[in-house]
């Protein structure tokens, strides 16, 4: 930095110089500009090797900043340095008795070169939208954003953010780039609720600030997950349905079973006992028989002490309901043959 290459004896007269030259700002420069390029210029003047001369600039950017941050003692100075660019400096060679001015060396040349050129530090430009709209779930976003450096110079810029899920890097620019990817990172976990909005603000050491604004909005689920999801689903119920075994459960289980035929059995004189099949069910006069064979032929008989029986092979189809009257007849006596 030029603050590295600074001789003594400029230090020395830091006390002396124009505070806003000091700082790299015009008269015209707002108090933000202000207070950034003498945090700056601070922190560059830490990392010099010779502390007497860090001292001095420590001071001088102390002066700067407790005048130019003051509204009133900013507008004496300003009036005081209007007078003195409005007052004629006389020529010193036309000084009677002046010594000629010793012309600068190569080395003090650069310096003031270096000095000039990060002082005139060149603008820089987002290539890009400024407004950028991101839908987030529960991964961290991460994307690019290209500054481009417009016109010669060394870049002095820093980069930060305003809010605690919106980071940025690298936090200064590197100052020969002509033009580099800055990353920003966007952490759904620390977001407060569903939407919210963040800046990316770019304070150039010129008095430049930029900024691009970020809207992100969070959702519950993926959709392109959840739509995966369906698409595998579906795929594998078609299988399922597509295969003989499981079709005709499948179709099994769709329809309604089919209910058991019914007898509705009336037996004159009553009551009498009726057997299914050689199995005993009941004696009394009036019957429901239900739990029937169906499609399969079964043997129905009728017995009463005192009186012809009766068999019958009844075969019924599903659901069938049949209503039958069994009169069964006296067993002659031997009187009446």
């Amino acid at each position: 930095h030029w603050l590295e290459t600074t001789h003594s004896h400029e230090a020395n007269q830091l006390q002396d110089a124009d505070l806003y030259g000091l700082l790299g700002l015009s008269k015209e420069a707002t108090l933000e500009q202000i207070q950034d390029a003498h945090r700056l210029r601070y922190r560059d003047a830490r990392h010099l090797k010779n502390r007497n001369e860090a001292h001095q600039i420590y001071a001088a950017l102390d002066e700067a900043w407790r005048v130019l941050n003051d509204p009133d003692l900013r507008k004496e100075y300003d009036s005081a340095l209007s007078a003195t660019a409005s007052t004629p400096i006389q020529n010193p060679t036309e000084m009677a008795g002046a010594p000629p001015p010793n012309k600068p060396s190569k080395e003090a040349a650069s310096i003031l070169a270096e000095k000039e050129a990060l002082t005139q530090a060149p603008t820089l430009q987002i290539r890009g939208k400024r407004q950028l709209s991101f839908s987030v779930s529960n991964k961290i976003l991460r994307k690019k954003i290209r500054i481009e450096r417009d016109g010669p110079g060394l870049v002095d810029a820093t980069l930060r953010s305003d809010q605690p899920w919106l980071t940025a890097r690298p936090e200064r620019l590197e100052p020969h780039a002509s033009s580099q990817d800055i990353h920003i990172q966007i952490d759904p976990s620390a977001l407060s609720g569903q939407t919210a909005l963040g800046q990316i603000i770019v304070n150039n050491f010129n008095g430049q600030r930029l900024a691009v604004h970020i809207k992100v909005s969070k959702r519950s689920f993926e959709v392109s997950r959840l739509r995966r999801v369906i698409f595998w689903l579906a795929v594998l119920l078609a299988g399922l349905v597509a295969a003989p075994p499981t079709r005709a459960l499948f179709l099994g289980l769709s329809s309604t079973p089919p209910t058991a035929p019914v007898i509705h059995l009336h037996i004159e004189p009553g009551p009498a006992t009726v057997f299914l099949n050689n199995e005993k069910l009941a004696e009394q006069t009036d019957f429901v028989l239900t739990d029937l064979p169906s499609n399969r032929p079964f043997v129905l008989r009728v017995e009463k002490p005192g009186h012809v029986g009766i068999k019958e092979t009844i075969a019924l189809s599903p659901g069938q309901e049949r209503k039958m009257t069994v009169t069964l007849e006296p067993i002659p006596s031997q009187d009446d043959k």
